[in-house]
């Protein structure tokens, strides 16, 4: 008798037991379900992530050009050139400020290659004020009056002078002083980085003697600008 009833005593308890065990399996289960579930979501999310981030960084290089056009590094250079004489008061007309102040101006731009490649170069002048005249006051714009490209070998510089900027924009050379104070910019584009400083210098005139003898110059100035570049997309079929 008491035998038969520990026995029905340690069935009932196993089967409690069995019941609880599979309750926590099963719950275990669930929850290692949802976690899966979870990190397959979180890698899909990445993977998804990474291929757009790579289709966008692709597309901007420019060994991985869209077909529309391609990326390509732009320099915008601004030079003052030429001679602006003092002015000469007319009671008749109404008085001006000169685009700049007399004086002797220059700039030079050079441009360095840091890149282990040849780099194809193309180039744009844009002339704003020439002589006495304004081309380009707002409202009014002006295109580029001279386009030409060039080819710049691994770790090689060229510059840009006044002198080669007449030469390009086939002005004479020298051009005659009243007429040489020339404005505008050089615009340089390169599918890689390069290095761009402009160099300017400007001179004070010397005021004319009693004899009429202009005087030496009074003064001189120097700045050098390094010149940064933007990334800038051209459209297929544009140089």
């Amino acid at each position: 008798m008491h035998v038969q009833t520990v026995l029905d005593f340690v069935r009932r308890t196993a089967g409690k037991h069995n019941r609880a065990l599979m309750l926590f399996t099963g719950a275990l289960l669930l929850v290692t379900g949802a976690l899966l579930l979870v990190t397959v979501a979180g890698l899909l999310l990445v993977r998804g992530n990474a291929a757009a981030s790579t289709s966008t960084s692709l597309a901007e290089t420019p060994s991985h050009q869209a077909a529309a056009g391609q990326y390509r590094w732009s320099y915008s250079i601004k030079f003052v050139c030429g001679y602006q004489p003092e002015l000469k008061f007319d009671p008749g007309t109404a008085f001006r400020e000169p685009v700049v102040k007399p004086g002797n101006y220059a700039t030079d731009i050079n441009i360095n290659n840091p890149q282990a490649k040849e780099l194809p170069l193309n180039k744009w002048i844009t002339v704003m004020v020439q002589g006495e005249e304004v081309l380009a006051r707002e409202p009014v714009s002006v295109n580029p009056r001279t386009k030409l490209s060039m080819v710049l070998k691994p770790y090689n510089a060229t510059m840009d002078d006044c002198n080669n900027l007449w030469r390009l924009l086939q002005m004479p050379m020298p051009p005659p002083p009243a007429s040489s104070l020339t404005i505008g910019y050089l615009v340089v584009q390169s599918p890689l980085e390069l290095d761009i400083d402009a160099v300017y210098t400007a001179e004070v005139p010397g005021g004319p003697d009693a004899a009429g003898t202009i005087a030496s110059p009074t003064g001189i100035s120097i700045d050098v600008e390094r010149v940064p570049g933007k990334r800038v997309f051209v459209p297929a079929g544009q140089p």
